[in-house]
């Protein structure tokens, strides 16, 4: 099971802000932290990194939100997917076929 703890930026805006965070604590894999200003940390537990990666995605899907990974802990899963998350999450590992 993938945990991630993460740094949320949340929108300016506040109608966007105020749906971000009802989906935040509404989704039972997502655990609120302490909010300094716009940035919240968040912790999120999913079943596989598949379910991980789309969870990032949505939560990047809306406008004005960044995300920043603090660390990520996937190692229960298999070496193949967990290098291949390794390799699309960090920036100093070349992608598959460079």
């Amino acid at each position: 099971m993938p945990v991630s703890a993460l740094v949320v930026t949340l929108p300016a805006d506040p109608m966007v802000r105020s749906a971000l965070l009802a989906k935040l604590q509404a989704d039972p894999r997502i655990c609120l932290g302490e909010s300094t200003g716009s940035r919240l940390a968040v912790v999120t537990e999913t079943q596989d990194p598949r379910e991980d990666e789309a969870l990032f995605e949505e939560l990047a899907g809306f406008d004005g939100v960044v995300l920043d990974l603090v660390s990520y802990d996937f190692s229960d899963v298999q070496a193949p997917v967990a290098l291949s998350l390794q390799r699309r999450h960090r920036r100093d590992l070349p992608n598959e076929g460079d």
